[in-house]
């Protein structure tokens, strides 16, 4: 639940971590290994570069304004349902992605909390609208993207997924407090 810009993760390991309606702008992601990683509701802006491995990650409901995978390693298993795009490259040898209920962001879109949570934005029942996927040809040849529609479940799945990444944080901030008060 952060803003990121200006920043350089490369050559970091993100295995396993939780970035929630997290703002990451101009951002360099070169070099990392990325597996198990959630963004949910997050957003990437403006150049940021993912030439990593990016292998079973879950971007539900996050946008992608003027982002790249183009020279990524390796994209597998990576669940973008919901997800918006504008400017949005990718043709890098990928498996098994799921854009369902994606749709196209307005080219003055915002980040606002309150906009990805509570509205979402994305219109279930919808099939997929990914104008804005550029090269994604390239991918084609590869196996398994799907781009469907996405549901009423998908939906409740995804709050769900973010409600319990919040309890998680709940809880470490609980643990921190209480270690902090036996030290006093």
């Amino acid at each position: 639940m952060a803003k990121i810009e200006n920043s350089d993760f490369e050559g970091a390991s993100l295995l396993a971590t939780n970035f929630l309606t997290t703002e990451f702008s101009k951002t360099n992601f070169d070099n990392c290994d990325f597996s198990n990683v959630k963004f949910i509701c997050c957003f990437f802006s403006e150049t940021t570069h993912f030439n990593s491995k990016v292998v079973n990650n879950d971007f539900s409901f996050t946008s992608f304004k003027n982002v790249s995978f183009e020279d990524t390693e390796l994209m597998s298993g990576n669940d973008f349902k919901g997800s918006l795009f504008y400017n949005f490259k990718i043709n890098t040898q990928s498996l098994d992605l799921n854009f369902n209920g994606c749709g196209v962001l307005d080219t003055n879109f915002v980040f606002d909390y309150c906009q990805l949570i509570d509205n979402l934005i994305v219109k279930p029942n919808v099939k997929s609208d990914i104008r804005q996927i550029k090269n994604i040809e390239d991918a084609l040849f590869y196996n398994k993207l799907t781009f469907g529609v996405f549901t009423n479940e998908d939906i409740v799945q995804t709050k769900t997924k973010h409600d319990n990444i919040l309890k998680e944080f709940d809880e470490i901030f609980k643990k921190r407090k209480v270690k902090k008060m036996e030290k006093e």
